[in-house]
């Protein structure tokens, strides 16, 4: 026996199906077949999108610092061969050794140092370098912007024990010039003579636009780290120093990009390592996205594909709806006439529209109409004329009858 739970699954299965008109059934066959697929569909691709747009922008963040450290290193190599051509030059190595005790000659030395390194080094000046200066344990000279002497407060300085410790390689530090008190990302090695001995050591300092420049430029919070412990450069003044330089230090080395909690919000940091071959030191540019942002831009892609697909389904219903309302009307009109027909109302409506199958049934349920009323019109006469010979069979009879009573009377 069938439970009333499934009795009354039977009734309102029936009825969901008594109701569902051809129009609705369109709907339907759209809803299910079109507009579902084709949501899933635009979803799927819409998150493909997204995450393909956020990837794009990780890798233009790698390609922007890139162009940013291929500058910086290029301005590396540039300062190591201007160092290079510091050895062997006779004037600095005066200058180092011999004891002067007028000042006229030191003067004349001075000029000639400035002379030399202007012929050595002019090319390198409006571009690169921002100040040469020389450090010499030599008391008897005084010191400017080009010649510093070697003290006991010069020799505690960290960059010069490295350099000593360095042994004539290139070595790398940030800090400030002893007569204007600036910071610039300084490059110094031991100056030898011909003959191995120590002269003193050259400090060269490159210009600070090389490098800020190209990150004031760049939009995204970007600094340059020396060594992995000390930010040198930054475009932006909210920085939080401490933080990034312990994010940075705890990133993989191989990794160039990893999503990371800075101040307190998910972002992603980036990382352009630069070394050189002839440097001890290494430099790198690193930066720090708010996700947030790179998620802005890839919302907005997203925004602009649902808007499409809503356009889309908006036309689609808007189609389907014109078409389903015309096809049930005809289809209606046909019901209807049939109905008509099989009343015995034969009159019909020329036209019902279109050029399809529906308008052709329509045009044959015509012609069968016509058939119908012809062969009744046929009927009709028959069942006259059978009535008419009748009656004149009757009154034929009736006349024999007549004929035979009357000669009686």
């Amino acid at each position: 026996m069938k439970t009333g739970e499934s009795v009354g699954k039977i009734k309102f299965t029936k009825k969901l199906k008594k109701g569902l008109t051809i129009r609705r059934k369109m709907f339907l066959i759209y809803i299910i077949g079109g507009f579902f697929p084709m949501l899933f569909v635009s979803l799927y691709l819409i998150n493909g999108t997204k995450n393909i747009l956020i990837q794009q922008n990780k890798s233009s963040e790698i390609s922007e610092l890139q162009l940013i450290a291929e500058g910086i290193l290029e301005n590396v190599r540039t300062i190591a061969e201007a160092s290079q051509r510091l050895y062997f030059i006779e004037i600095i190595e005066k200058l180092g050794t011999h004891y002067y005790d007028v000042s006229e000659e030191l003067f004349n030395d001075y000029n000639t140092l400035n002379k030399r390194l202007r012929e050595e080094c002019s090319i390198y000046y409006k571009r690169e370098i921002e100040n040469i200066c020389f450090y010499f344990n030599n008391p008897s000279l005084s010191q400017n912007l080009k010649v510093a002497i070697i003290n006991d407060e010069v020799a505690s300085l960290p960059w010069f024990k490295k350099t000593i410790n360095a042994n004539g390689r290139l070595i790398c530090a940030f800090h400030e010039d002893s007569m204007n008190y600036k910071k610039y990302l300084s490059f110094s090695r031991i100056i030898r003579t011909k003959e191995g001995e120590n002269v003193g050591i050259a400090v060269i300092a490159m210009k600070g636009e090389r490098i800020l420049f190209p990150i004031r430029e760049h939009a995204t919070e970007t600094v340059v780290i020396l060594n992995d412990e000390e930010i040198i450069y930054r475009n932006s003044n909210d920085t939080n120093d401490e933080e990034l330089l312990k994010i940075y230090n705890e990133m993989p080395k191989k990794e160039k990009c990893k999503n990371v909690i800075y101040q307190g919000e998910e972002a992603v940091l980036t990382v352009i390592p630069i070394t050189y071959a002839g440097l001890d030191d290494h430099i790198s540019v690193v930066s720090i996205h708010p996700y947030e942002d790179i998620l802005k831009k890839a919302n907005q892609q997203s925004q602009k594909s649902i808007m499409i697909i809503m356009v889309s389904f908006v036309i689609a219903i808007s189609v389907i709806t014109i078409f389903a309302w015309n096809f049930s009307s005809r289809i209606n009109t046909f019901k209807n006439q049939m109905h008509k027909a099989s009343r015995g109302q034969f009159d019909i409506a020329e036209k019902i529209g279109g050029e399809d199958e529906i308008s052709y049934l329509y045009e044959d349920l015509g012609l069968m109409i016509e058939s119908i009323e012809t062969l009744i019109t046929q009927v009709y006469e028959e069942q006259v004329q059978k009535e008419m010979l009748y009656s004149r069979q009757k009154e034929m009879q009736f006349s024999m009858l007549a004929s035979q009573i009357n000669p009686h009377f």
